[in-house]
């Protein structure tokens, strides 16, 4: 009781106060609007992150995909018409439908190049588009001899938020290099 009397004499205006003042009340709200705001740019950085690093997952998924249905299927890619294009003349795909879902009967590796292609093709629709620009792939023959074939495979989409100087939308990829001995 001693030490709140003495205090009382000494602060009286203290004493007294039992709220807090408005400039109190602003500097907080102020402090709190600026932490939030600073969040919230975090949290949308973040979600930009993480939808690019899901897309490139996603590339780079389809772009093995192709390699392991070309390695698996070896004779197709040595056949004429099967994988193997001219090197000035890649096999470019854009997203677009499979039509009615082919279950592939092949009886010939041929058959089975093409039914790959145009799996592949199809699946390039896991990747965004932007406006009328869809992602794309392409497989092209790098070198060639008569006991190996050196393949790149390229998926490639718009990338959102990302443009040239021009204007143009940038695209971002993924490339796999496969090679096959006879």
């Amino acid at each position: 009781m001693l030490a709140l009397s003495l205090n009382r004499k000494i602060h009286p205006i203290i004493c007294k106060q039992r709220g807090s003042t408005l400039v109190e009340v602003m500097v907080v709200a102020t402090l709190m609007v600026i932490g939030l705001m600073g969040t919230l740019s975090l949290q949308m950085t973040l979600n930009h992150v993480i939808k690019r690093s899901a897309n490139h997952t996603i590339a780079s998924q389809l772009a093995i995909s192709m390699a392991e249905r070309m390695r698996n299927n070896v004779n197709g890619v040595m056949e004429t018409l099967g994988y193997q294009f001219p090197s000035n003349n890649p096999v470019v795909g854009t997203a677009e439908k499979m039509p009615e879902r082919m279950r592939c009967p092949c009886d010939t590796s041929l058959k089975q190049a093409e039914h790959d292609i145009a799996e592949w093709r199809s699946e390039l629709n896991l990747l965004p588009s932007l406006d009328d620009l869809k992602p794309h792939g392409s497989i092209q023959r790098l070198s060639s001899s008569a006991s190996y074939q050196l393949y790149e495979i390229t998926v490639s989409w718009p990338a959102v938020l990302r443009h040239e100087s021009n204007g143009a939308p940038k695209y971002e990829a993924v490339t796999v290099r496969v090679g096959f001995n006879d």
